[in-house]
């Protein structure tokens, strides 16, 4: 996978973590480069986001178990027989339908349960009072996660793009060490289009020009979308931009040339 297609999300802490060096002896772990190479862990650091989700959702619970915050309820409906919230309502029926009992009734119980959630005023309060002291953990946690592994599994050397990769969860493709792939798979998409396999996938994804039946406009779209019966409504509804005057006129225009 090319460096363009690797995740747009790049955090600047993680170039924070390691030392800039540069020399003739020293390389990339991974493609070999000489030069912005960062020092690292060998093992796999949770990214500094994750670390600041989950601080700022510890404090976030901790202010709400005290009362400090509200946290927002919504109201539900639930079945008279079991209690279950897996209700829905049959509009030929007039009824509502239990899917945990499979119950019919006219009525639900109308109960309110937490969300999970506060509201955006008492967010935009929250963030302001706690996000340096949050930020400030996270850089901290961050660090001692990188000590500790160093010190268990050693460090190594990476160029800033092989870096950026690792941050995103990808690795160096085996095959050609050009570019990147997930580590679930084998290779990476410029690879894997060489194998037979690949190349029938590819040939779906593939994109070719489309005239619509109605309008007789060109539209490009994916090969694969060709032998659906609605890609006509779904190429108005997601690539036509057109008003619907100006697709009657293309239509009129259309018949008069026949």
């Amino acid at each position: 996978m090319e460096e363009k297609e690797t995740p747009s999300t790049y955090n600047g802490s993680m170039q924070k973590t390691g030392c800039n060096t540069h020399s003739e002896d020293k390389r990339c772990a991974w493609c070999g480069a000489a030069v912005g190479l960062v020092s690292t862990a060998k093992r796999q650091l949770p990214s500094y986001r994750s670390i600041l989700n989950k601080e700022t959702m510890a404090i976030l619970s901790e202010k709400v178990k005290k009362g400090e915050l509200r946290e927002v309820k919504r109201t539900v409906n639930k079945c008279p027989c079991c209690g279950s919230g897996s209700v829905r309502y049959r509009k030929k029926m007039g009824k509502y339908f239990c899917q945990s009992c499979r119950t019919e009734f006219e009525n639900p119980i109308y109960a309110e349960e937490p969300t999970g959630r506060i509201s955006r005023e008492d967010w935009d309060i929250f963030w302001k009072e706690n996000s340096s002291e949050i930020k400030k953990r996270a850089k901290e946690l961050l660090r001692k996660a990188k000590q500790e592994s160093i010190e268990k599994d050693g460090e190594m050397l990476l160029c800033r793009r092989c870096l950026y990769a690792r941050h995103n969860g990808y690795d160096l493709c085996p095959s050609c060490k050009a570019h990147y792939k997930r580590p679930k798979y084998d290779a990476c998409w410029e690879c894997f289009k060489k194998t037979a396999e690949g190349k029938a996938l590819a040939e779906k994804f593939e994109i070719v020009e489309y005239f619509h039946p109605e309008c007789n406009m060109a539209f490009a779209v994916q090969k694969l979308f060709l032998n659906d019966p609605e890609l006509p409504k779904l190429v108005c509804m997601a690539l036509c931009d057109r008003s619907k005057d100006v697709c009657f006129a293309l239509k009129e225009m259309k018949k008069g040339s026949t």
